[in-house]
């Protein structure tokens, strides 16, 4: 229960974090991406009776066009609905048990630009290796770092990923293309690059109504159906992996001991390293020459998911009652990909 409460921490905080409403124009849906369940398929697959299931749930044909890397299927609509069609059909999908998630592929939704911080050198590279695999690290190590043109070490695991470590500092670009060169073998299920992140934008406006993430048709949680089937949740836990966390009136009495993952003290500004505190202490930063303020975004995270309702204050949280465990990965010019995962 602890890892799905996380996964969906994560996603809670990925979908309220967004700064920009839809678009006011409708537009048409052509494809649904979705990832079952382990026990209903293997990752990436669609066998004939988990397919009739997704057709019966969806009420029309299915066409297979893809797959992401860690396994979810792109399937396409024989016709392009529109939004309110395809709110129906995900809303179908996401309460089914055989499916982890559903989401419709909107058009106007494109990869997001690189940041200024994509451009700082790094020697580190993370593998999830395919399912059942366990190799040689020897042999396979010396395999990759021919395939790389240079040494690679490994340097730790978290969970099912293994932090690679180049000999020598590498440019973004390169890492990136190392990275691509190891998704190809197959053993691997996908590489990354280890980078930074960086929180979003907080928008600032306090009113229900504009918390369009909540209750919006296409791109909302639906919230006010769930509060009335469970008004309180005080028996659940939300880990925030964030910047960490401050006090608030909001949250009194319901905030866990959580943890700092940040690995550099420079970015954790705190005094140290990795430690059991994890109050946010601000990550305004003059990273490659751009000034921003401190967003204190795992405050505003914790608050989209927890902050008290019907006291007539600030915004309304998504559970009420719920616990909140913060575990803080940004700092100073945010953090690595590295100290993401290991918070997760």
């Amino acid at each position: 229960m602890l890892v799905l409460r996380i996964r969906h921490a994560c996603m809670m905080a990925a979908a309220l974090a967004v700064g920009a409403a839809l678009p006011a124009h409708a537009e048409m849906v052509g494809s649904l991406r979705v990832m079952l369940h382990p026990y209903a398929a293997a990752r990436g697959e669609l066998p004939p009776q988990a397919r009739a299931l997704l057709e019966s749930l969806t009420g029309t044909t299915l066409t297979l066009t893809g797959t992401t890397r860690t396994g979810g299927l792109e399937l396409a609509l024989p016709a392009p609905v529109d939004e309110a069609d395809a709110a129906a059909m995900v809303k179908r999908l996401r309460v089914d048990r055989s499916v982890l998630w559903a989401e419709p592929i909107m058009p106007h939704l494109v990869p997001k630009a690189r940041s200024a911080a994509d451009g700082v050198q790094g020697r580190r590279l993370m593998i999830r290796l395919k399912d059942g695999v366990t190799p040689d690290w020897p042999g396979f190590l010396n395999r990759l770092s021919k395939l790389v043109g240079t040494t690679l070490t490994l340097e730790r695991q978290i969970a099912h990923v293994y932090v690679l470590q180049t000999a020598t500092a590498q440019g973004a670009e390169l890492l990136a293309d190392m990275a691509r060169l190891i998704q190809e073998e197959p053993e691997v299920q996908y590489a990354d690059p280890v980078r930074r992140a960086r929180a979003m934008a907080v928008p600032n406006d306090p009113l229900y109504g504009a918390q369009w993430s909540l209750h919006g048709a296409l791109a909302g949680i639906n919230v006010e159906t769930a509060w009335e089937l469970q008004p309180s949740a005080s028996t659940i836990t939300v880990a925030v992996v964030d910047t960490g966390i401050v006090p608030h009136p909001d949250l009194a009495g319901r905030v866990l001991p959580g943890y700092d993952f940040i690995t550099d003290p420079g970015a954790a500004r705190d005094g140290d390293a990795r430690d059991p505190n994890p109050r946010d202490e601000g990550d305004w930063s003059d990273c490659g020459g751009i000034r921003e303020d401190s967003s204190w975004h795992g405050l505003f995270v914790a608050g989209q998911i927890a902050a008290n309702t019907n006291n007539g204050i600030g915004v309304a949280g998504i559970a009420n009652e719920v616990n909140i465990l913060p575990v803080r990965v940004l700092g100073a010019c945010g953090g690595t990909f590295e100290d993401v995962l290991a918070g997760m």
